[in-house]
């Protein structure tokens, strides 16, 4: 065998294994779930989740029944376009083995944007499936609020 084939052998079982590295897929889910975050905050959160969403996602959200498909969640999400602003931070993530699947869980605020001490705050749950351009997409979102703290 030649030195340049076992050089490429070499090079190809390293990129495999960088491939196959589930600390690799967590820091991406992570990095894709801020970018998700950062986003919604400078383009509202309709824009946001049309972007990072599959086609085929669900919704589970707290005050309604389950929301299907991408162009329905956006729909529902557009009234967060007046003044509305929602922002989450990732806490921690998880992924398969192959890095096809994960998720990502942290909390979430809501508020208006001219008065954001007052706000509405909860924890979330995103499911994220890779698609075959390499891109993480949220295929299901799920968020609870948290109660109110008392005065």
């Amino acid at each position: 065998m030649s030195l340049r084939w076992l050089f490429m052998a070499g090079a190809l079982v390293a990129l495999s294994a960088c491939a196959s590295d589930p600390a690799t897929h967590v820091e991406s889910l992570l990095e894709t779930d801020a970018e998700f975050a950062r986003y919604a905050r400078e383009h509202g959160a309709a824009d946001a989740f049309d972007r990072f969403l599959t086609d085929d996602a669900i919704e589970l959200p707290t005050d309604a029944d389950v929301v299907a498909g991408r162009p329905a969640i956006v729909d529902r999400l557009r009234a967060l376009a007046d003044g509305w602003v929602l922002d989450w931070t990732p806490v921690h993530a998880e992924s398969s083995t192959d890095g096809s699947l994960g998720f990502t869980w942290g909390r979430w605020a809501l508020y208006r944007a001219a008065t954001p001490a007052s706000r509405s705050t909860g924890k979330y749950l995103t499911v994220w499936r890779r698609g075959p351009d390499g891109r993480w997409r949220a295929a299901a979102d799920i968020g609870n609020q948290m109660p109110a703290v008392p005065d």
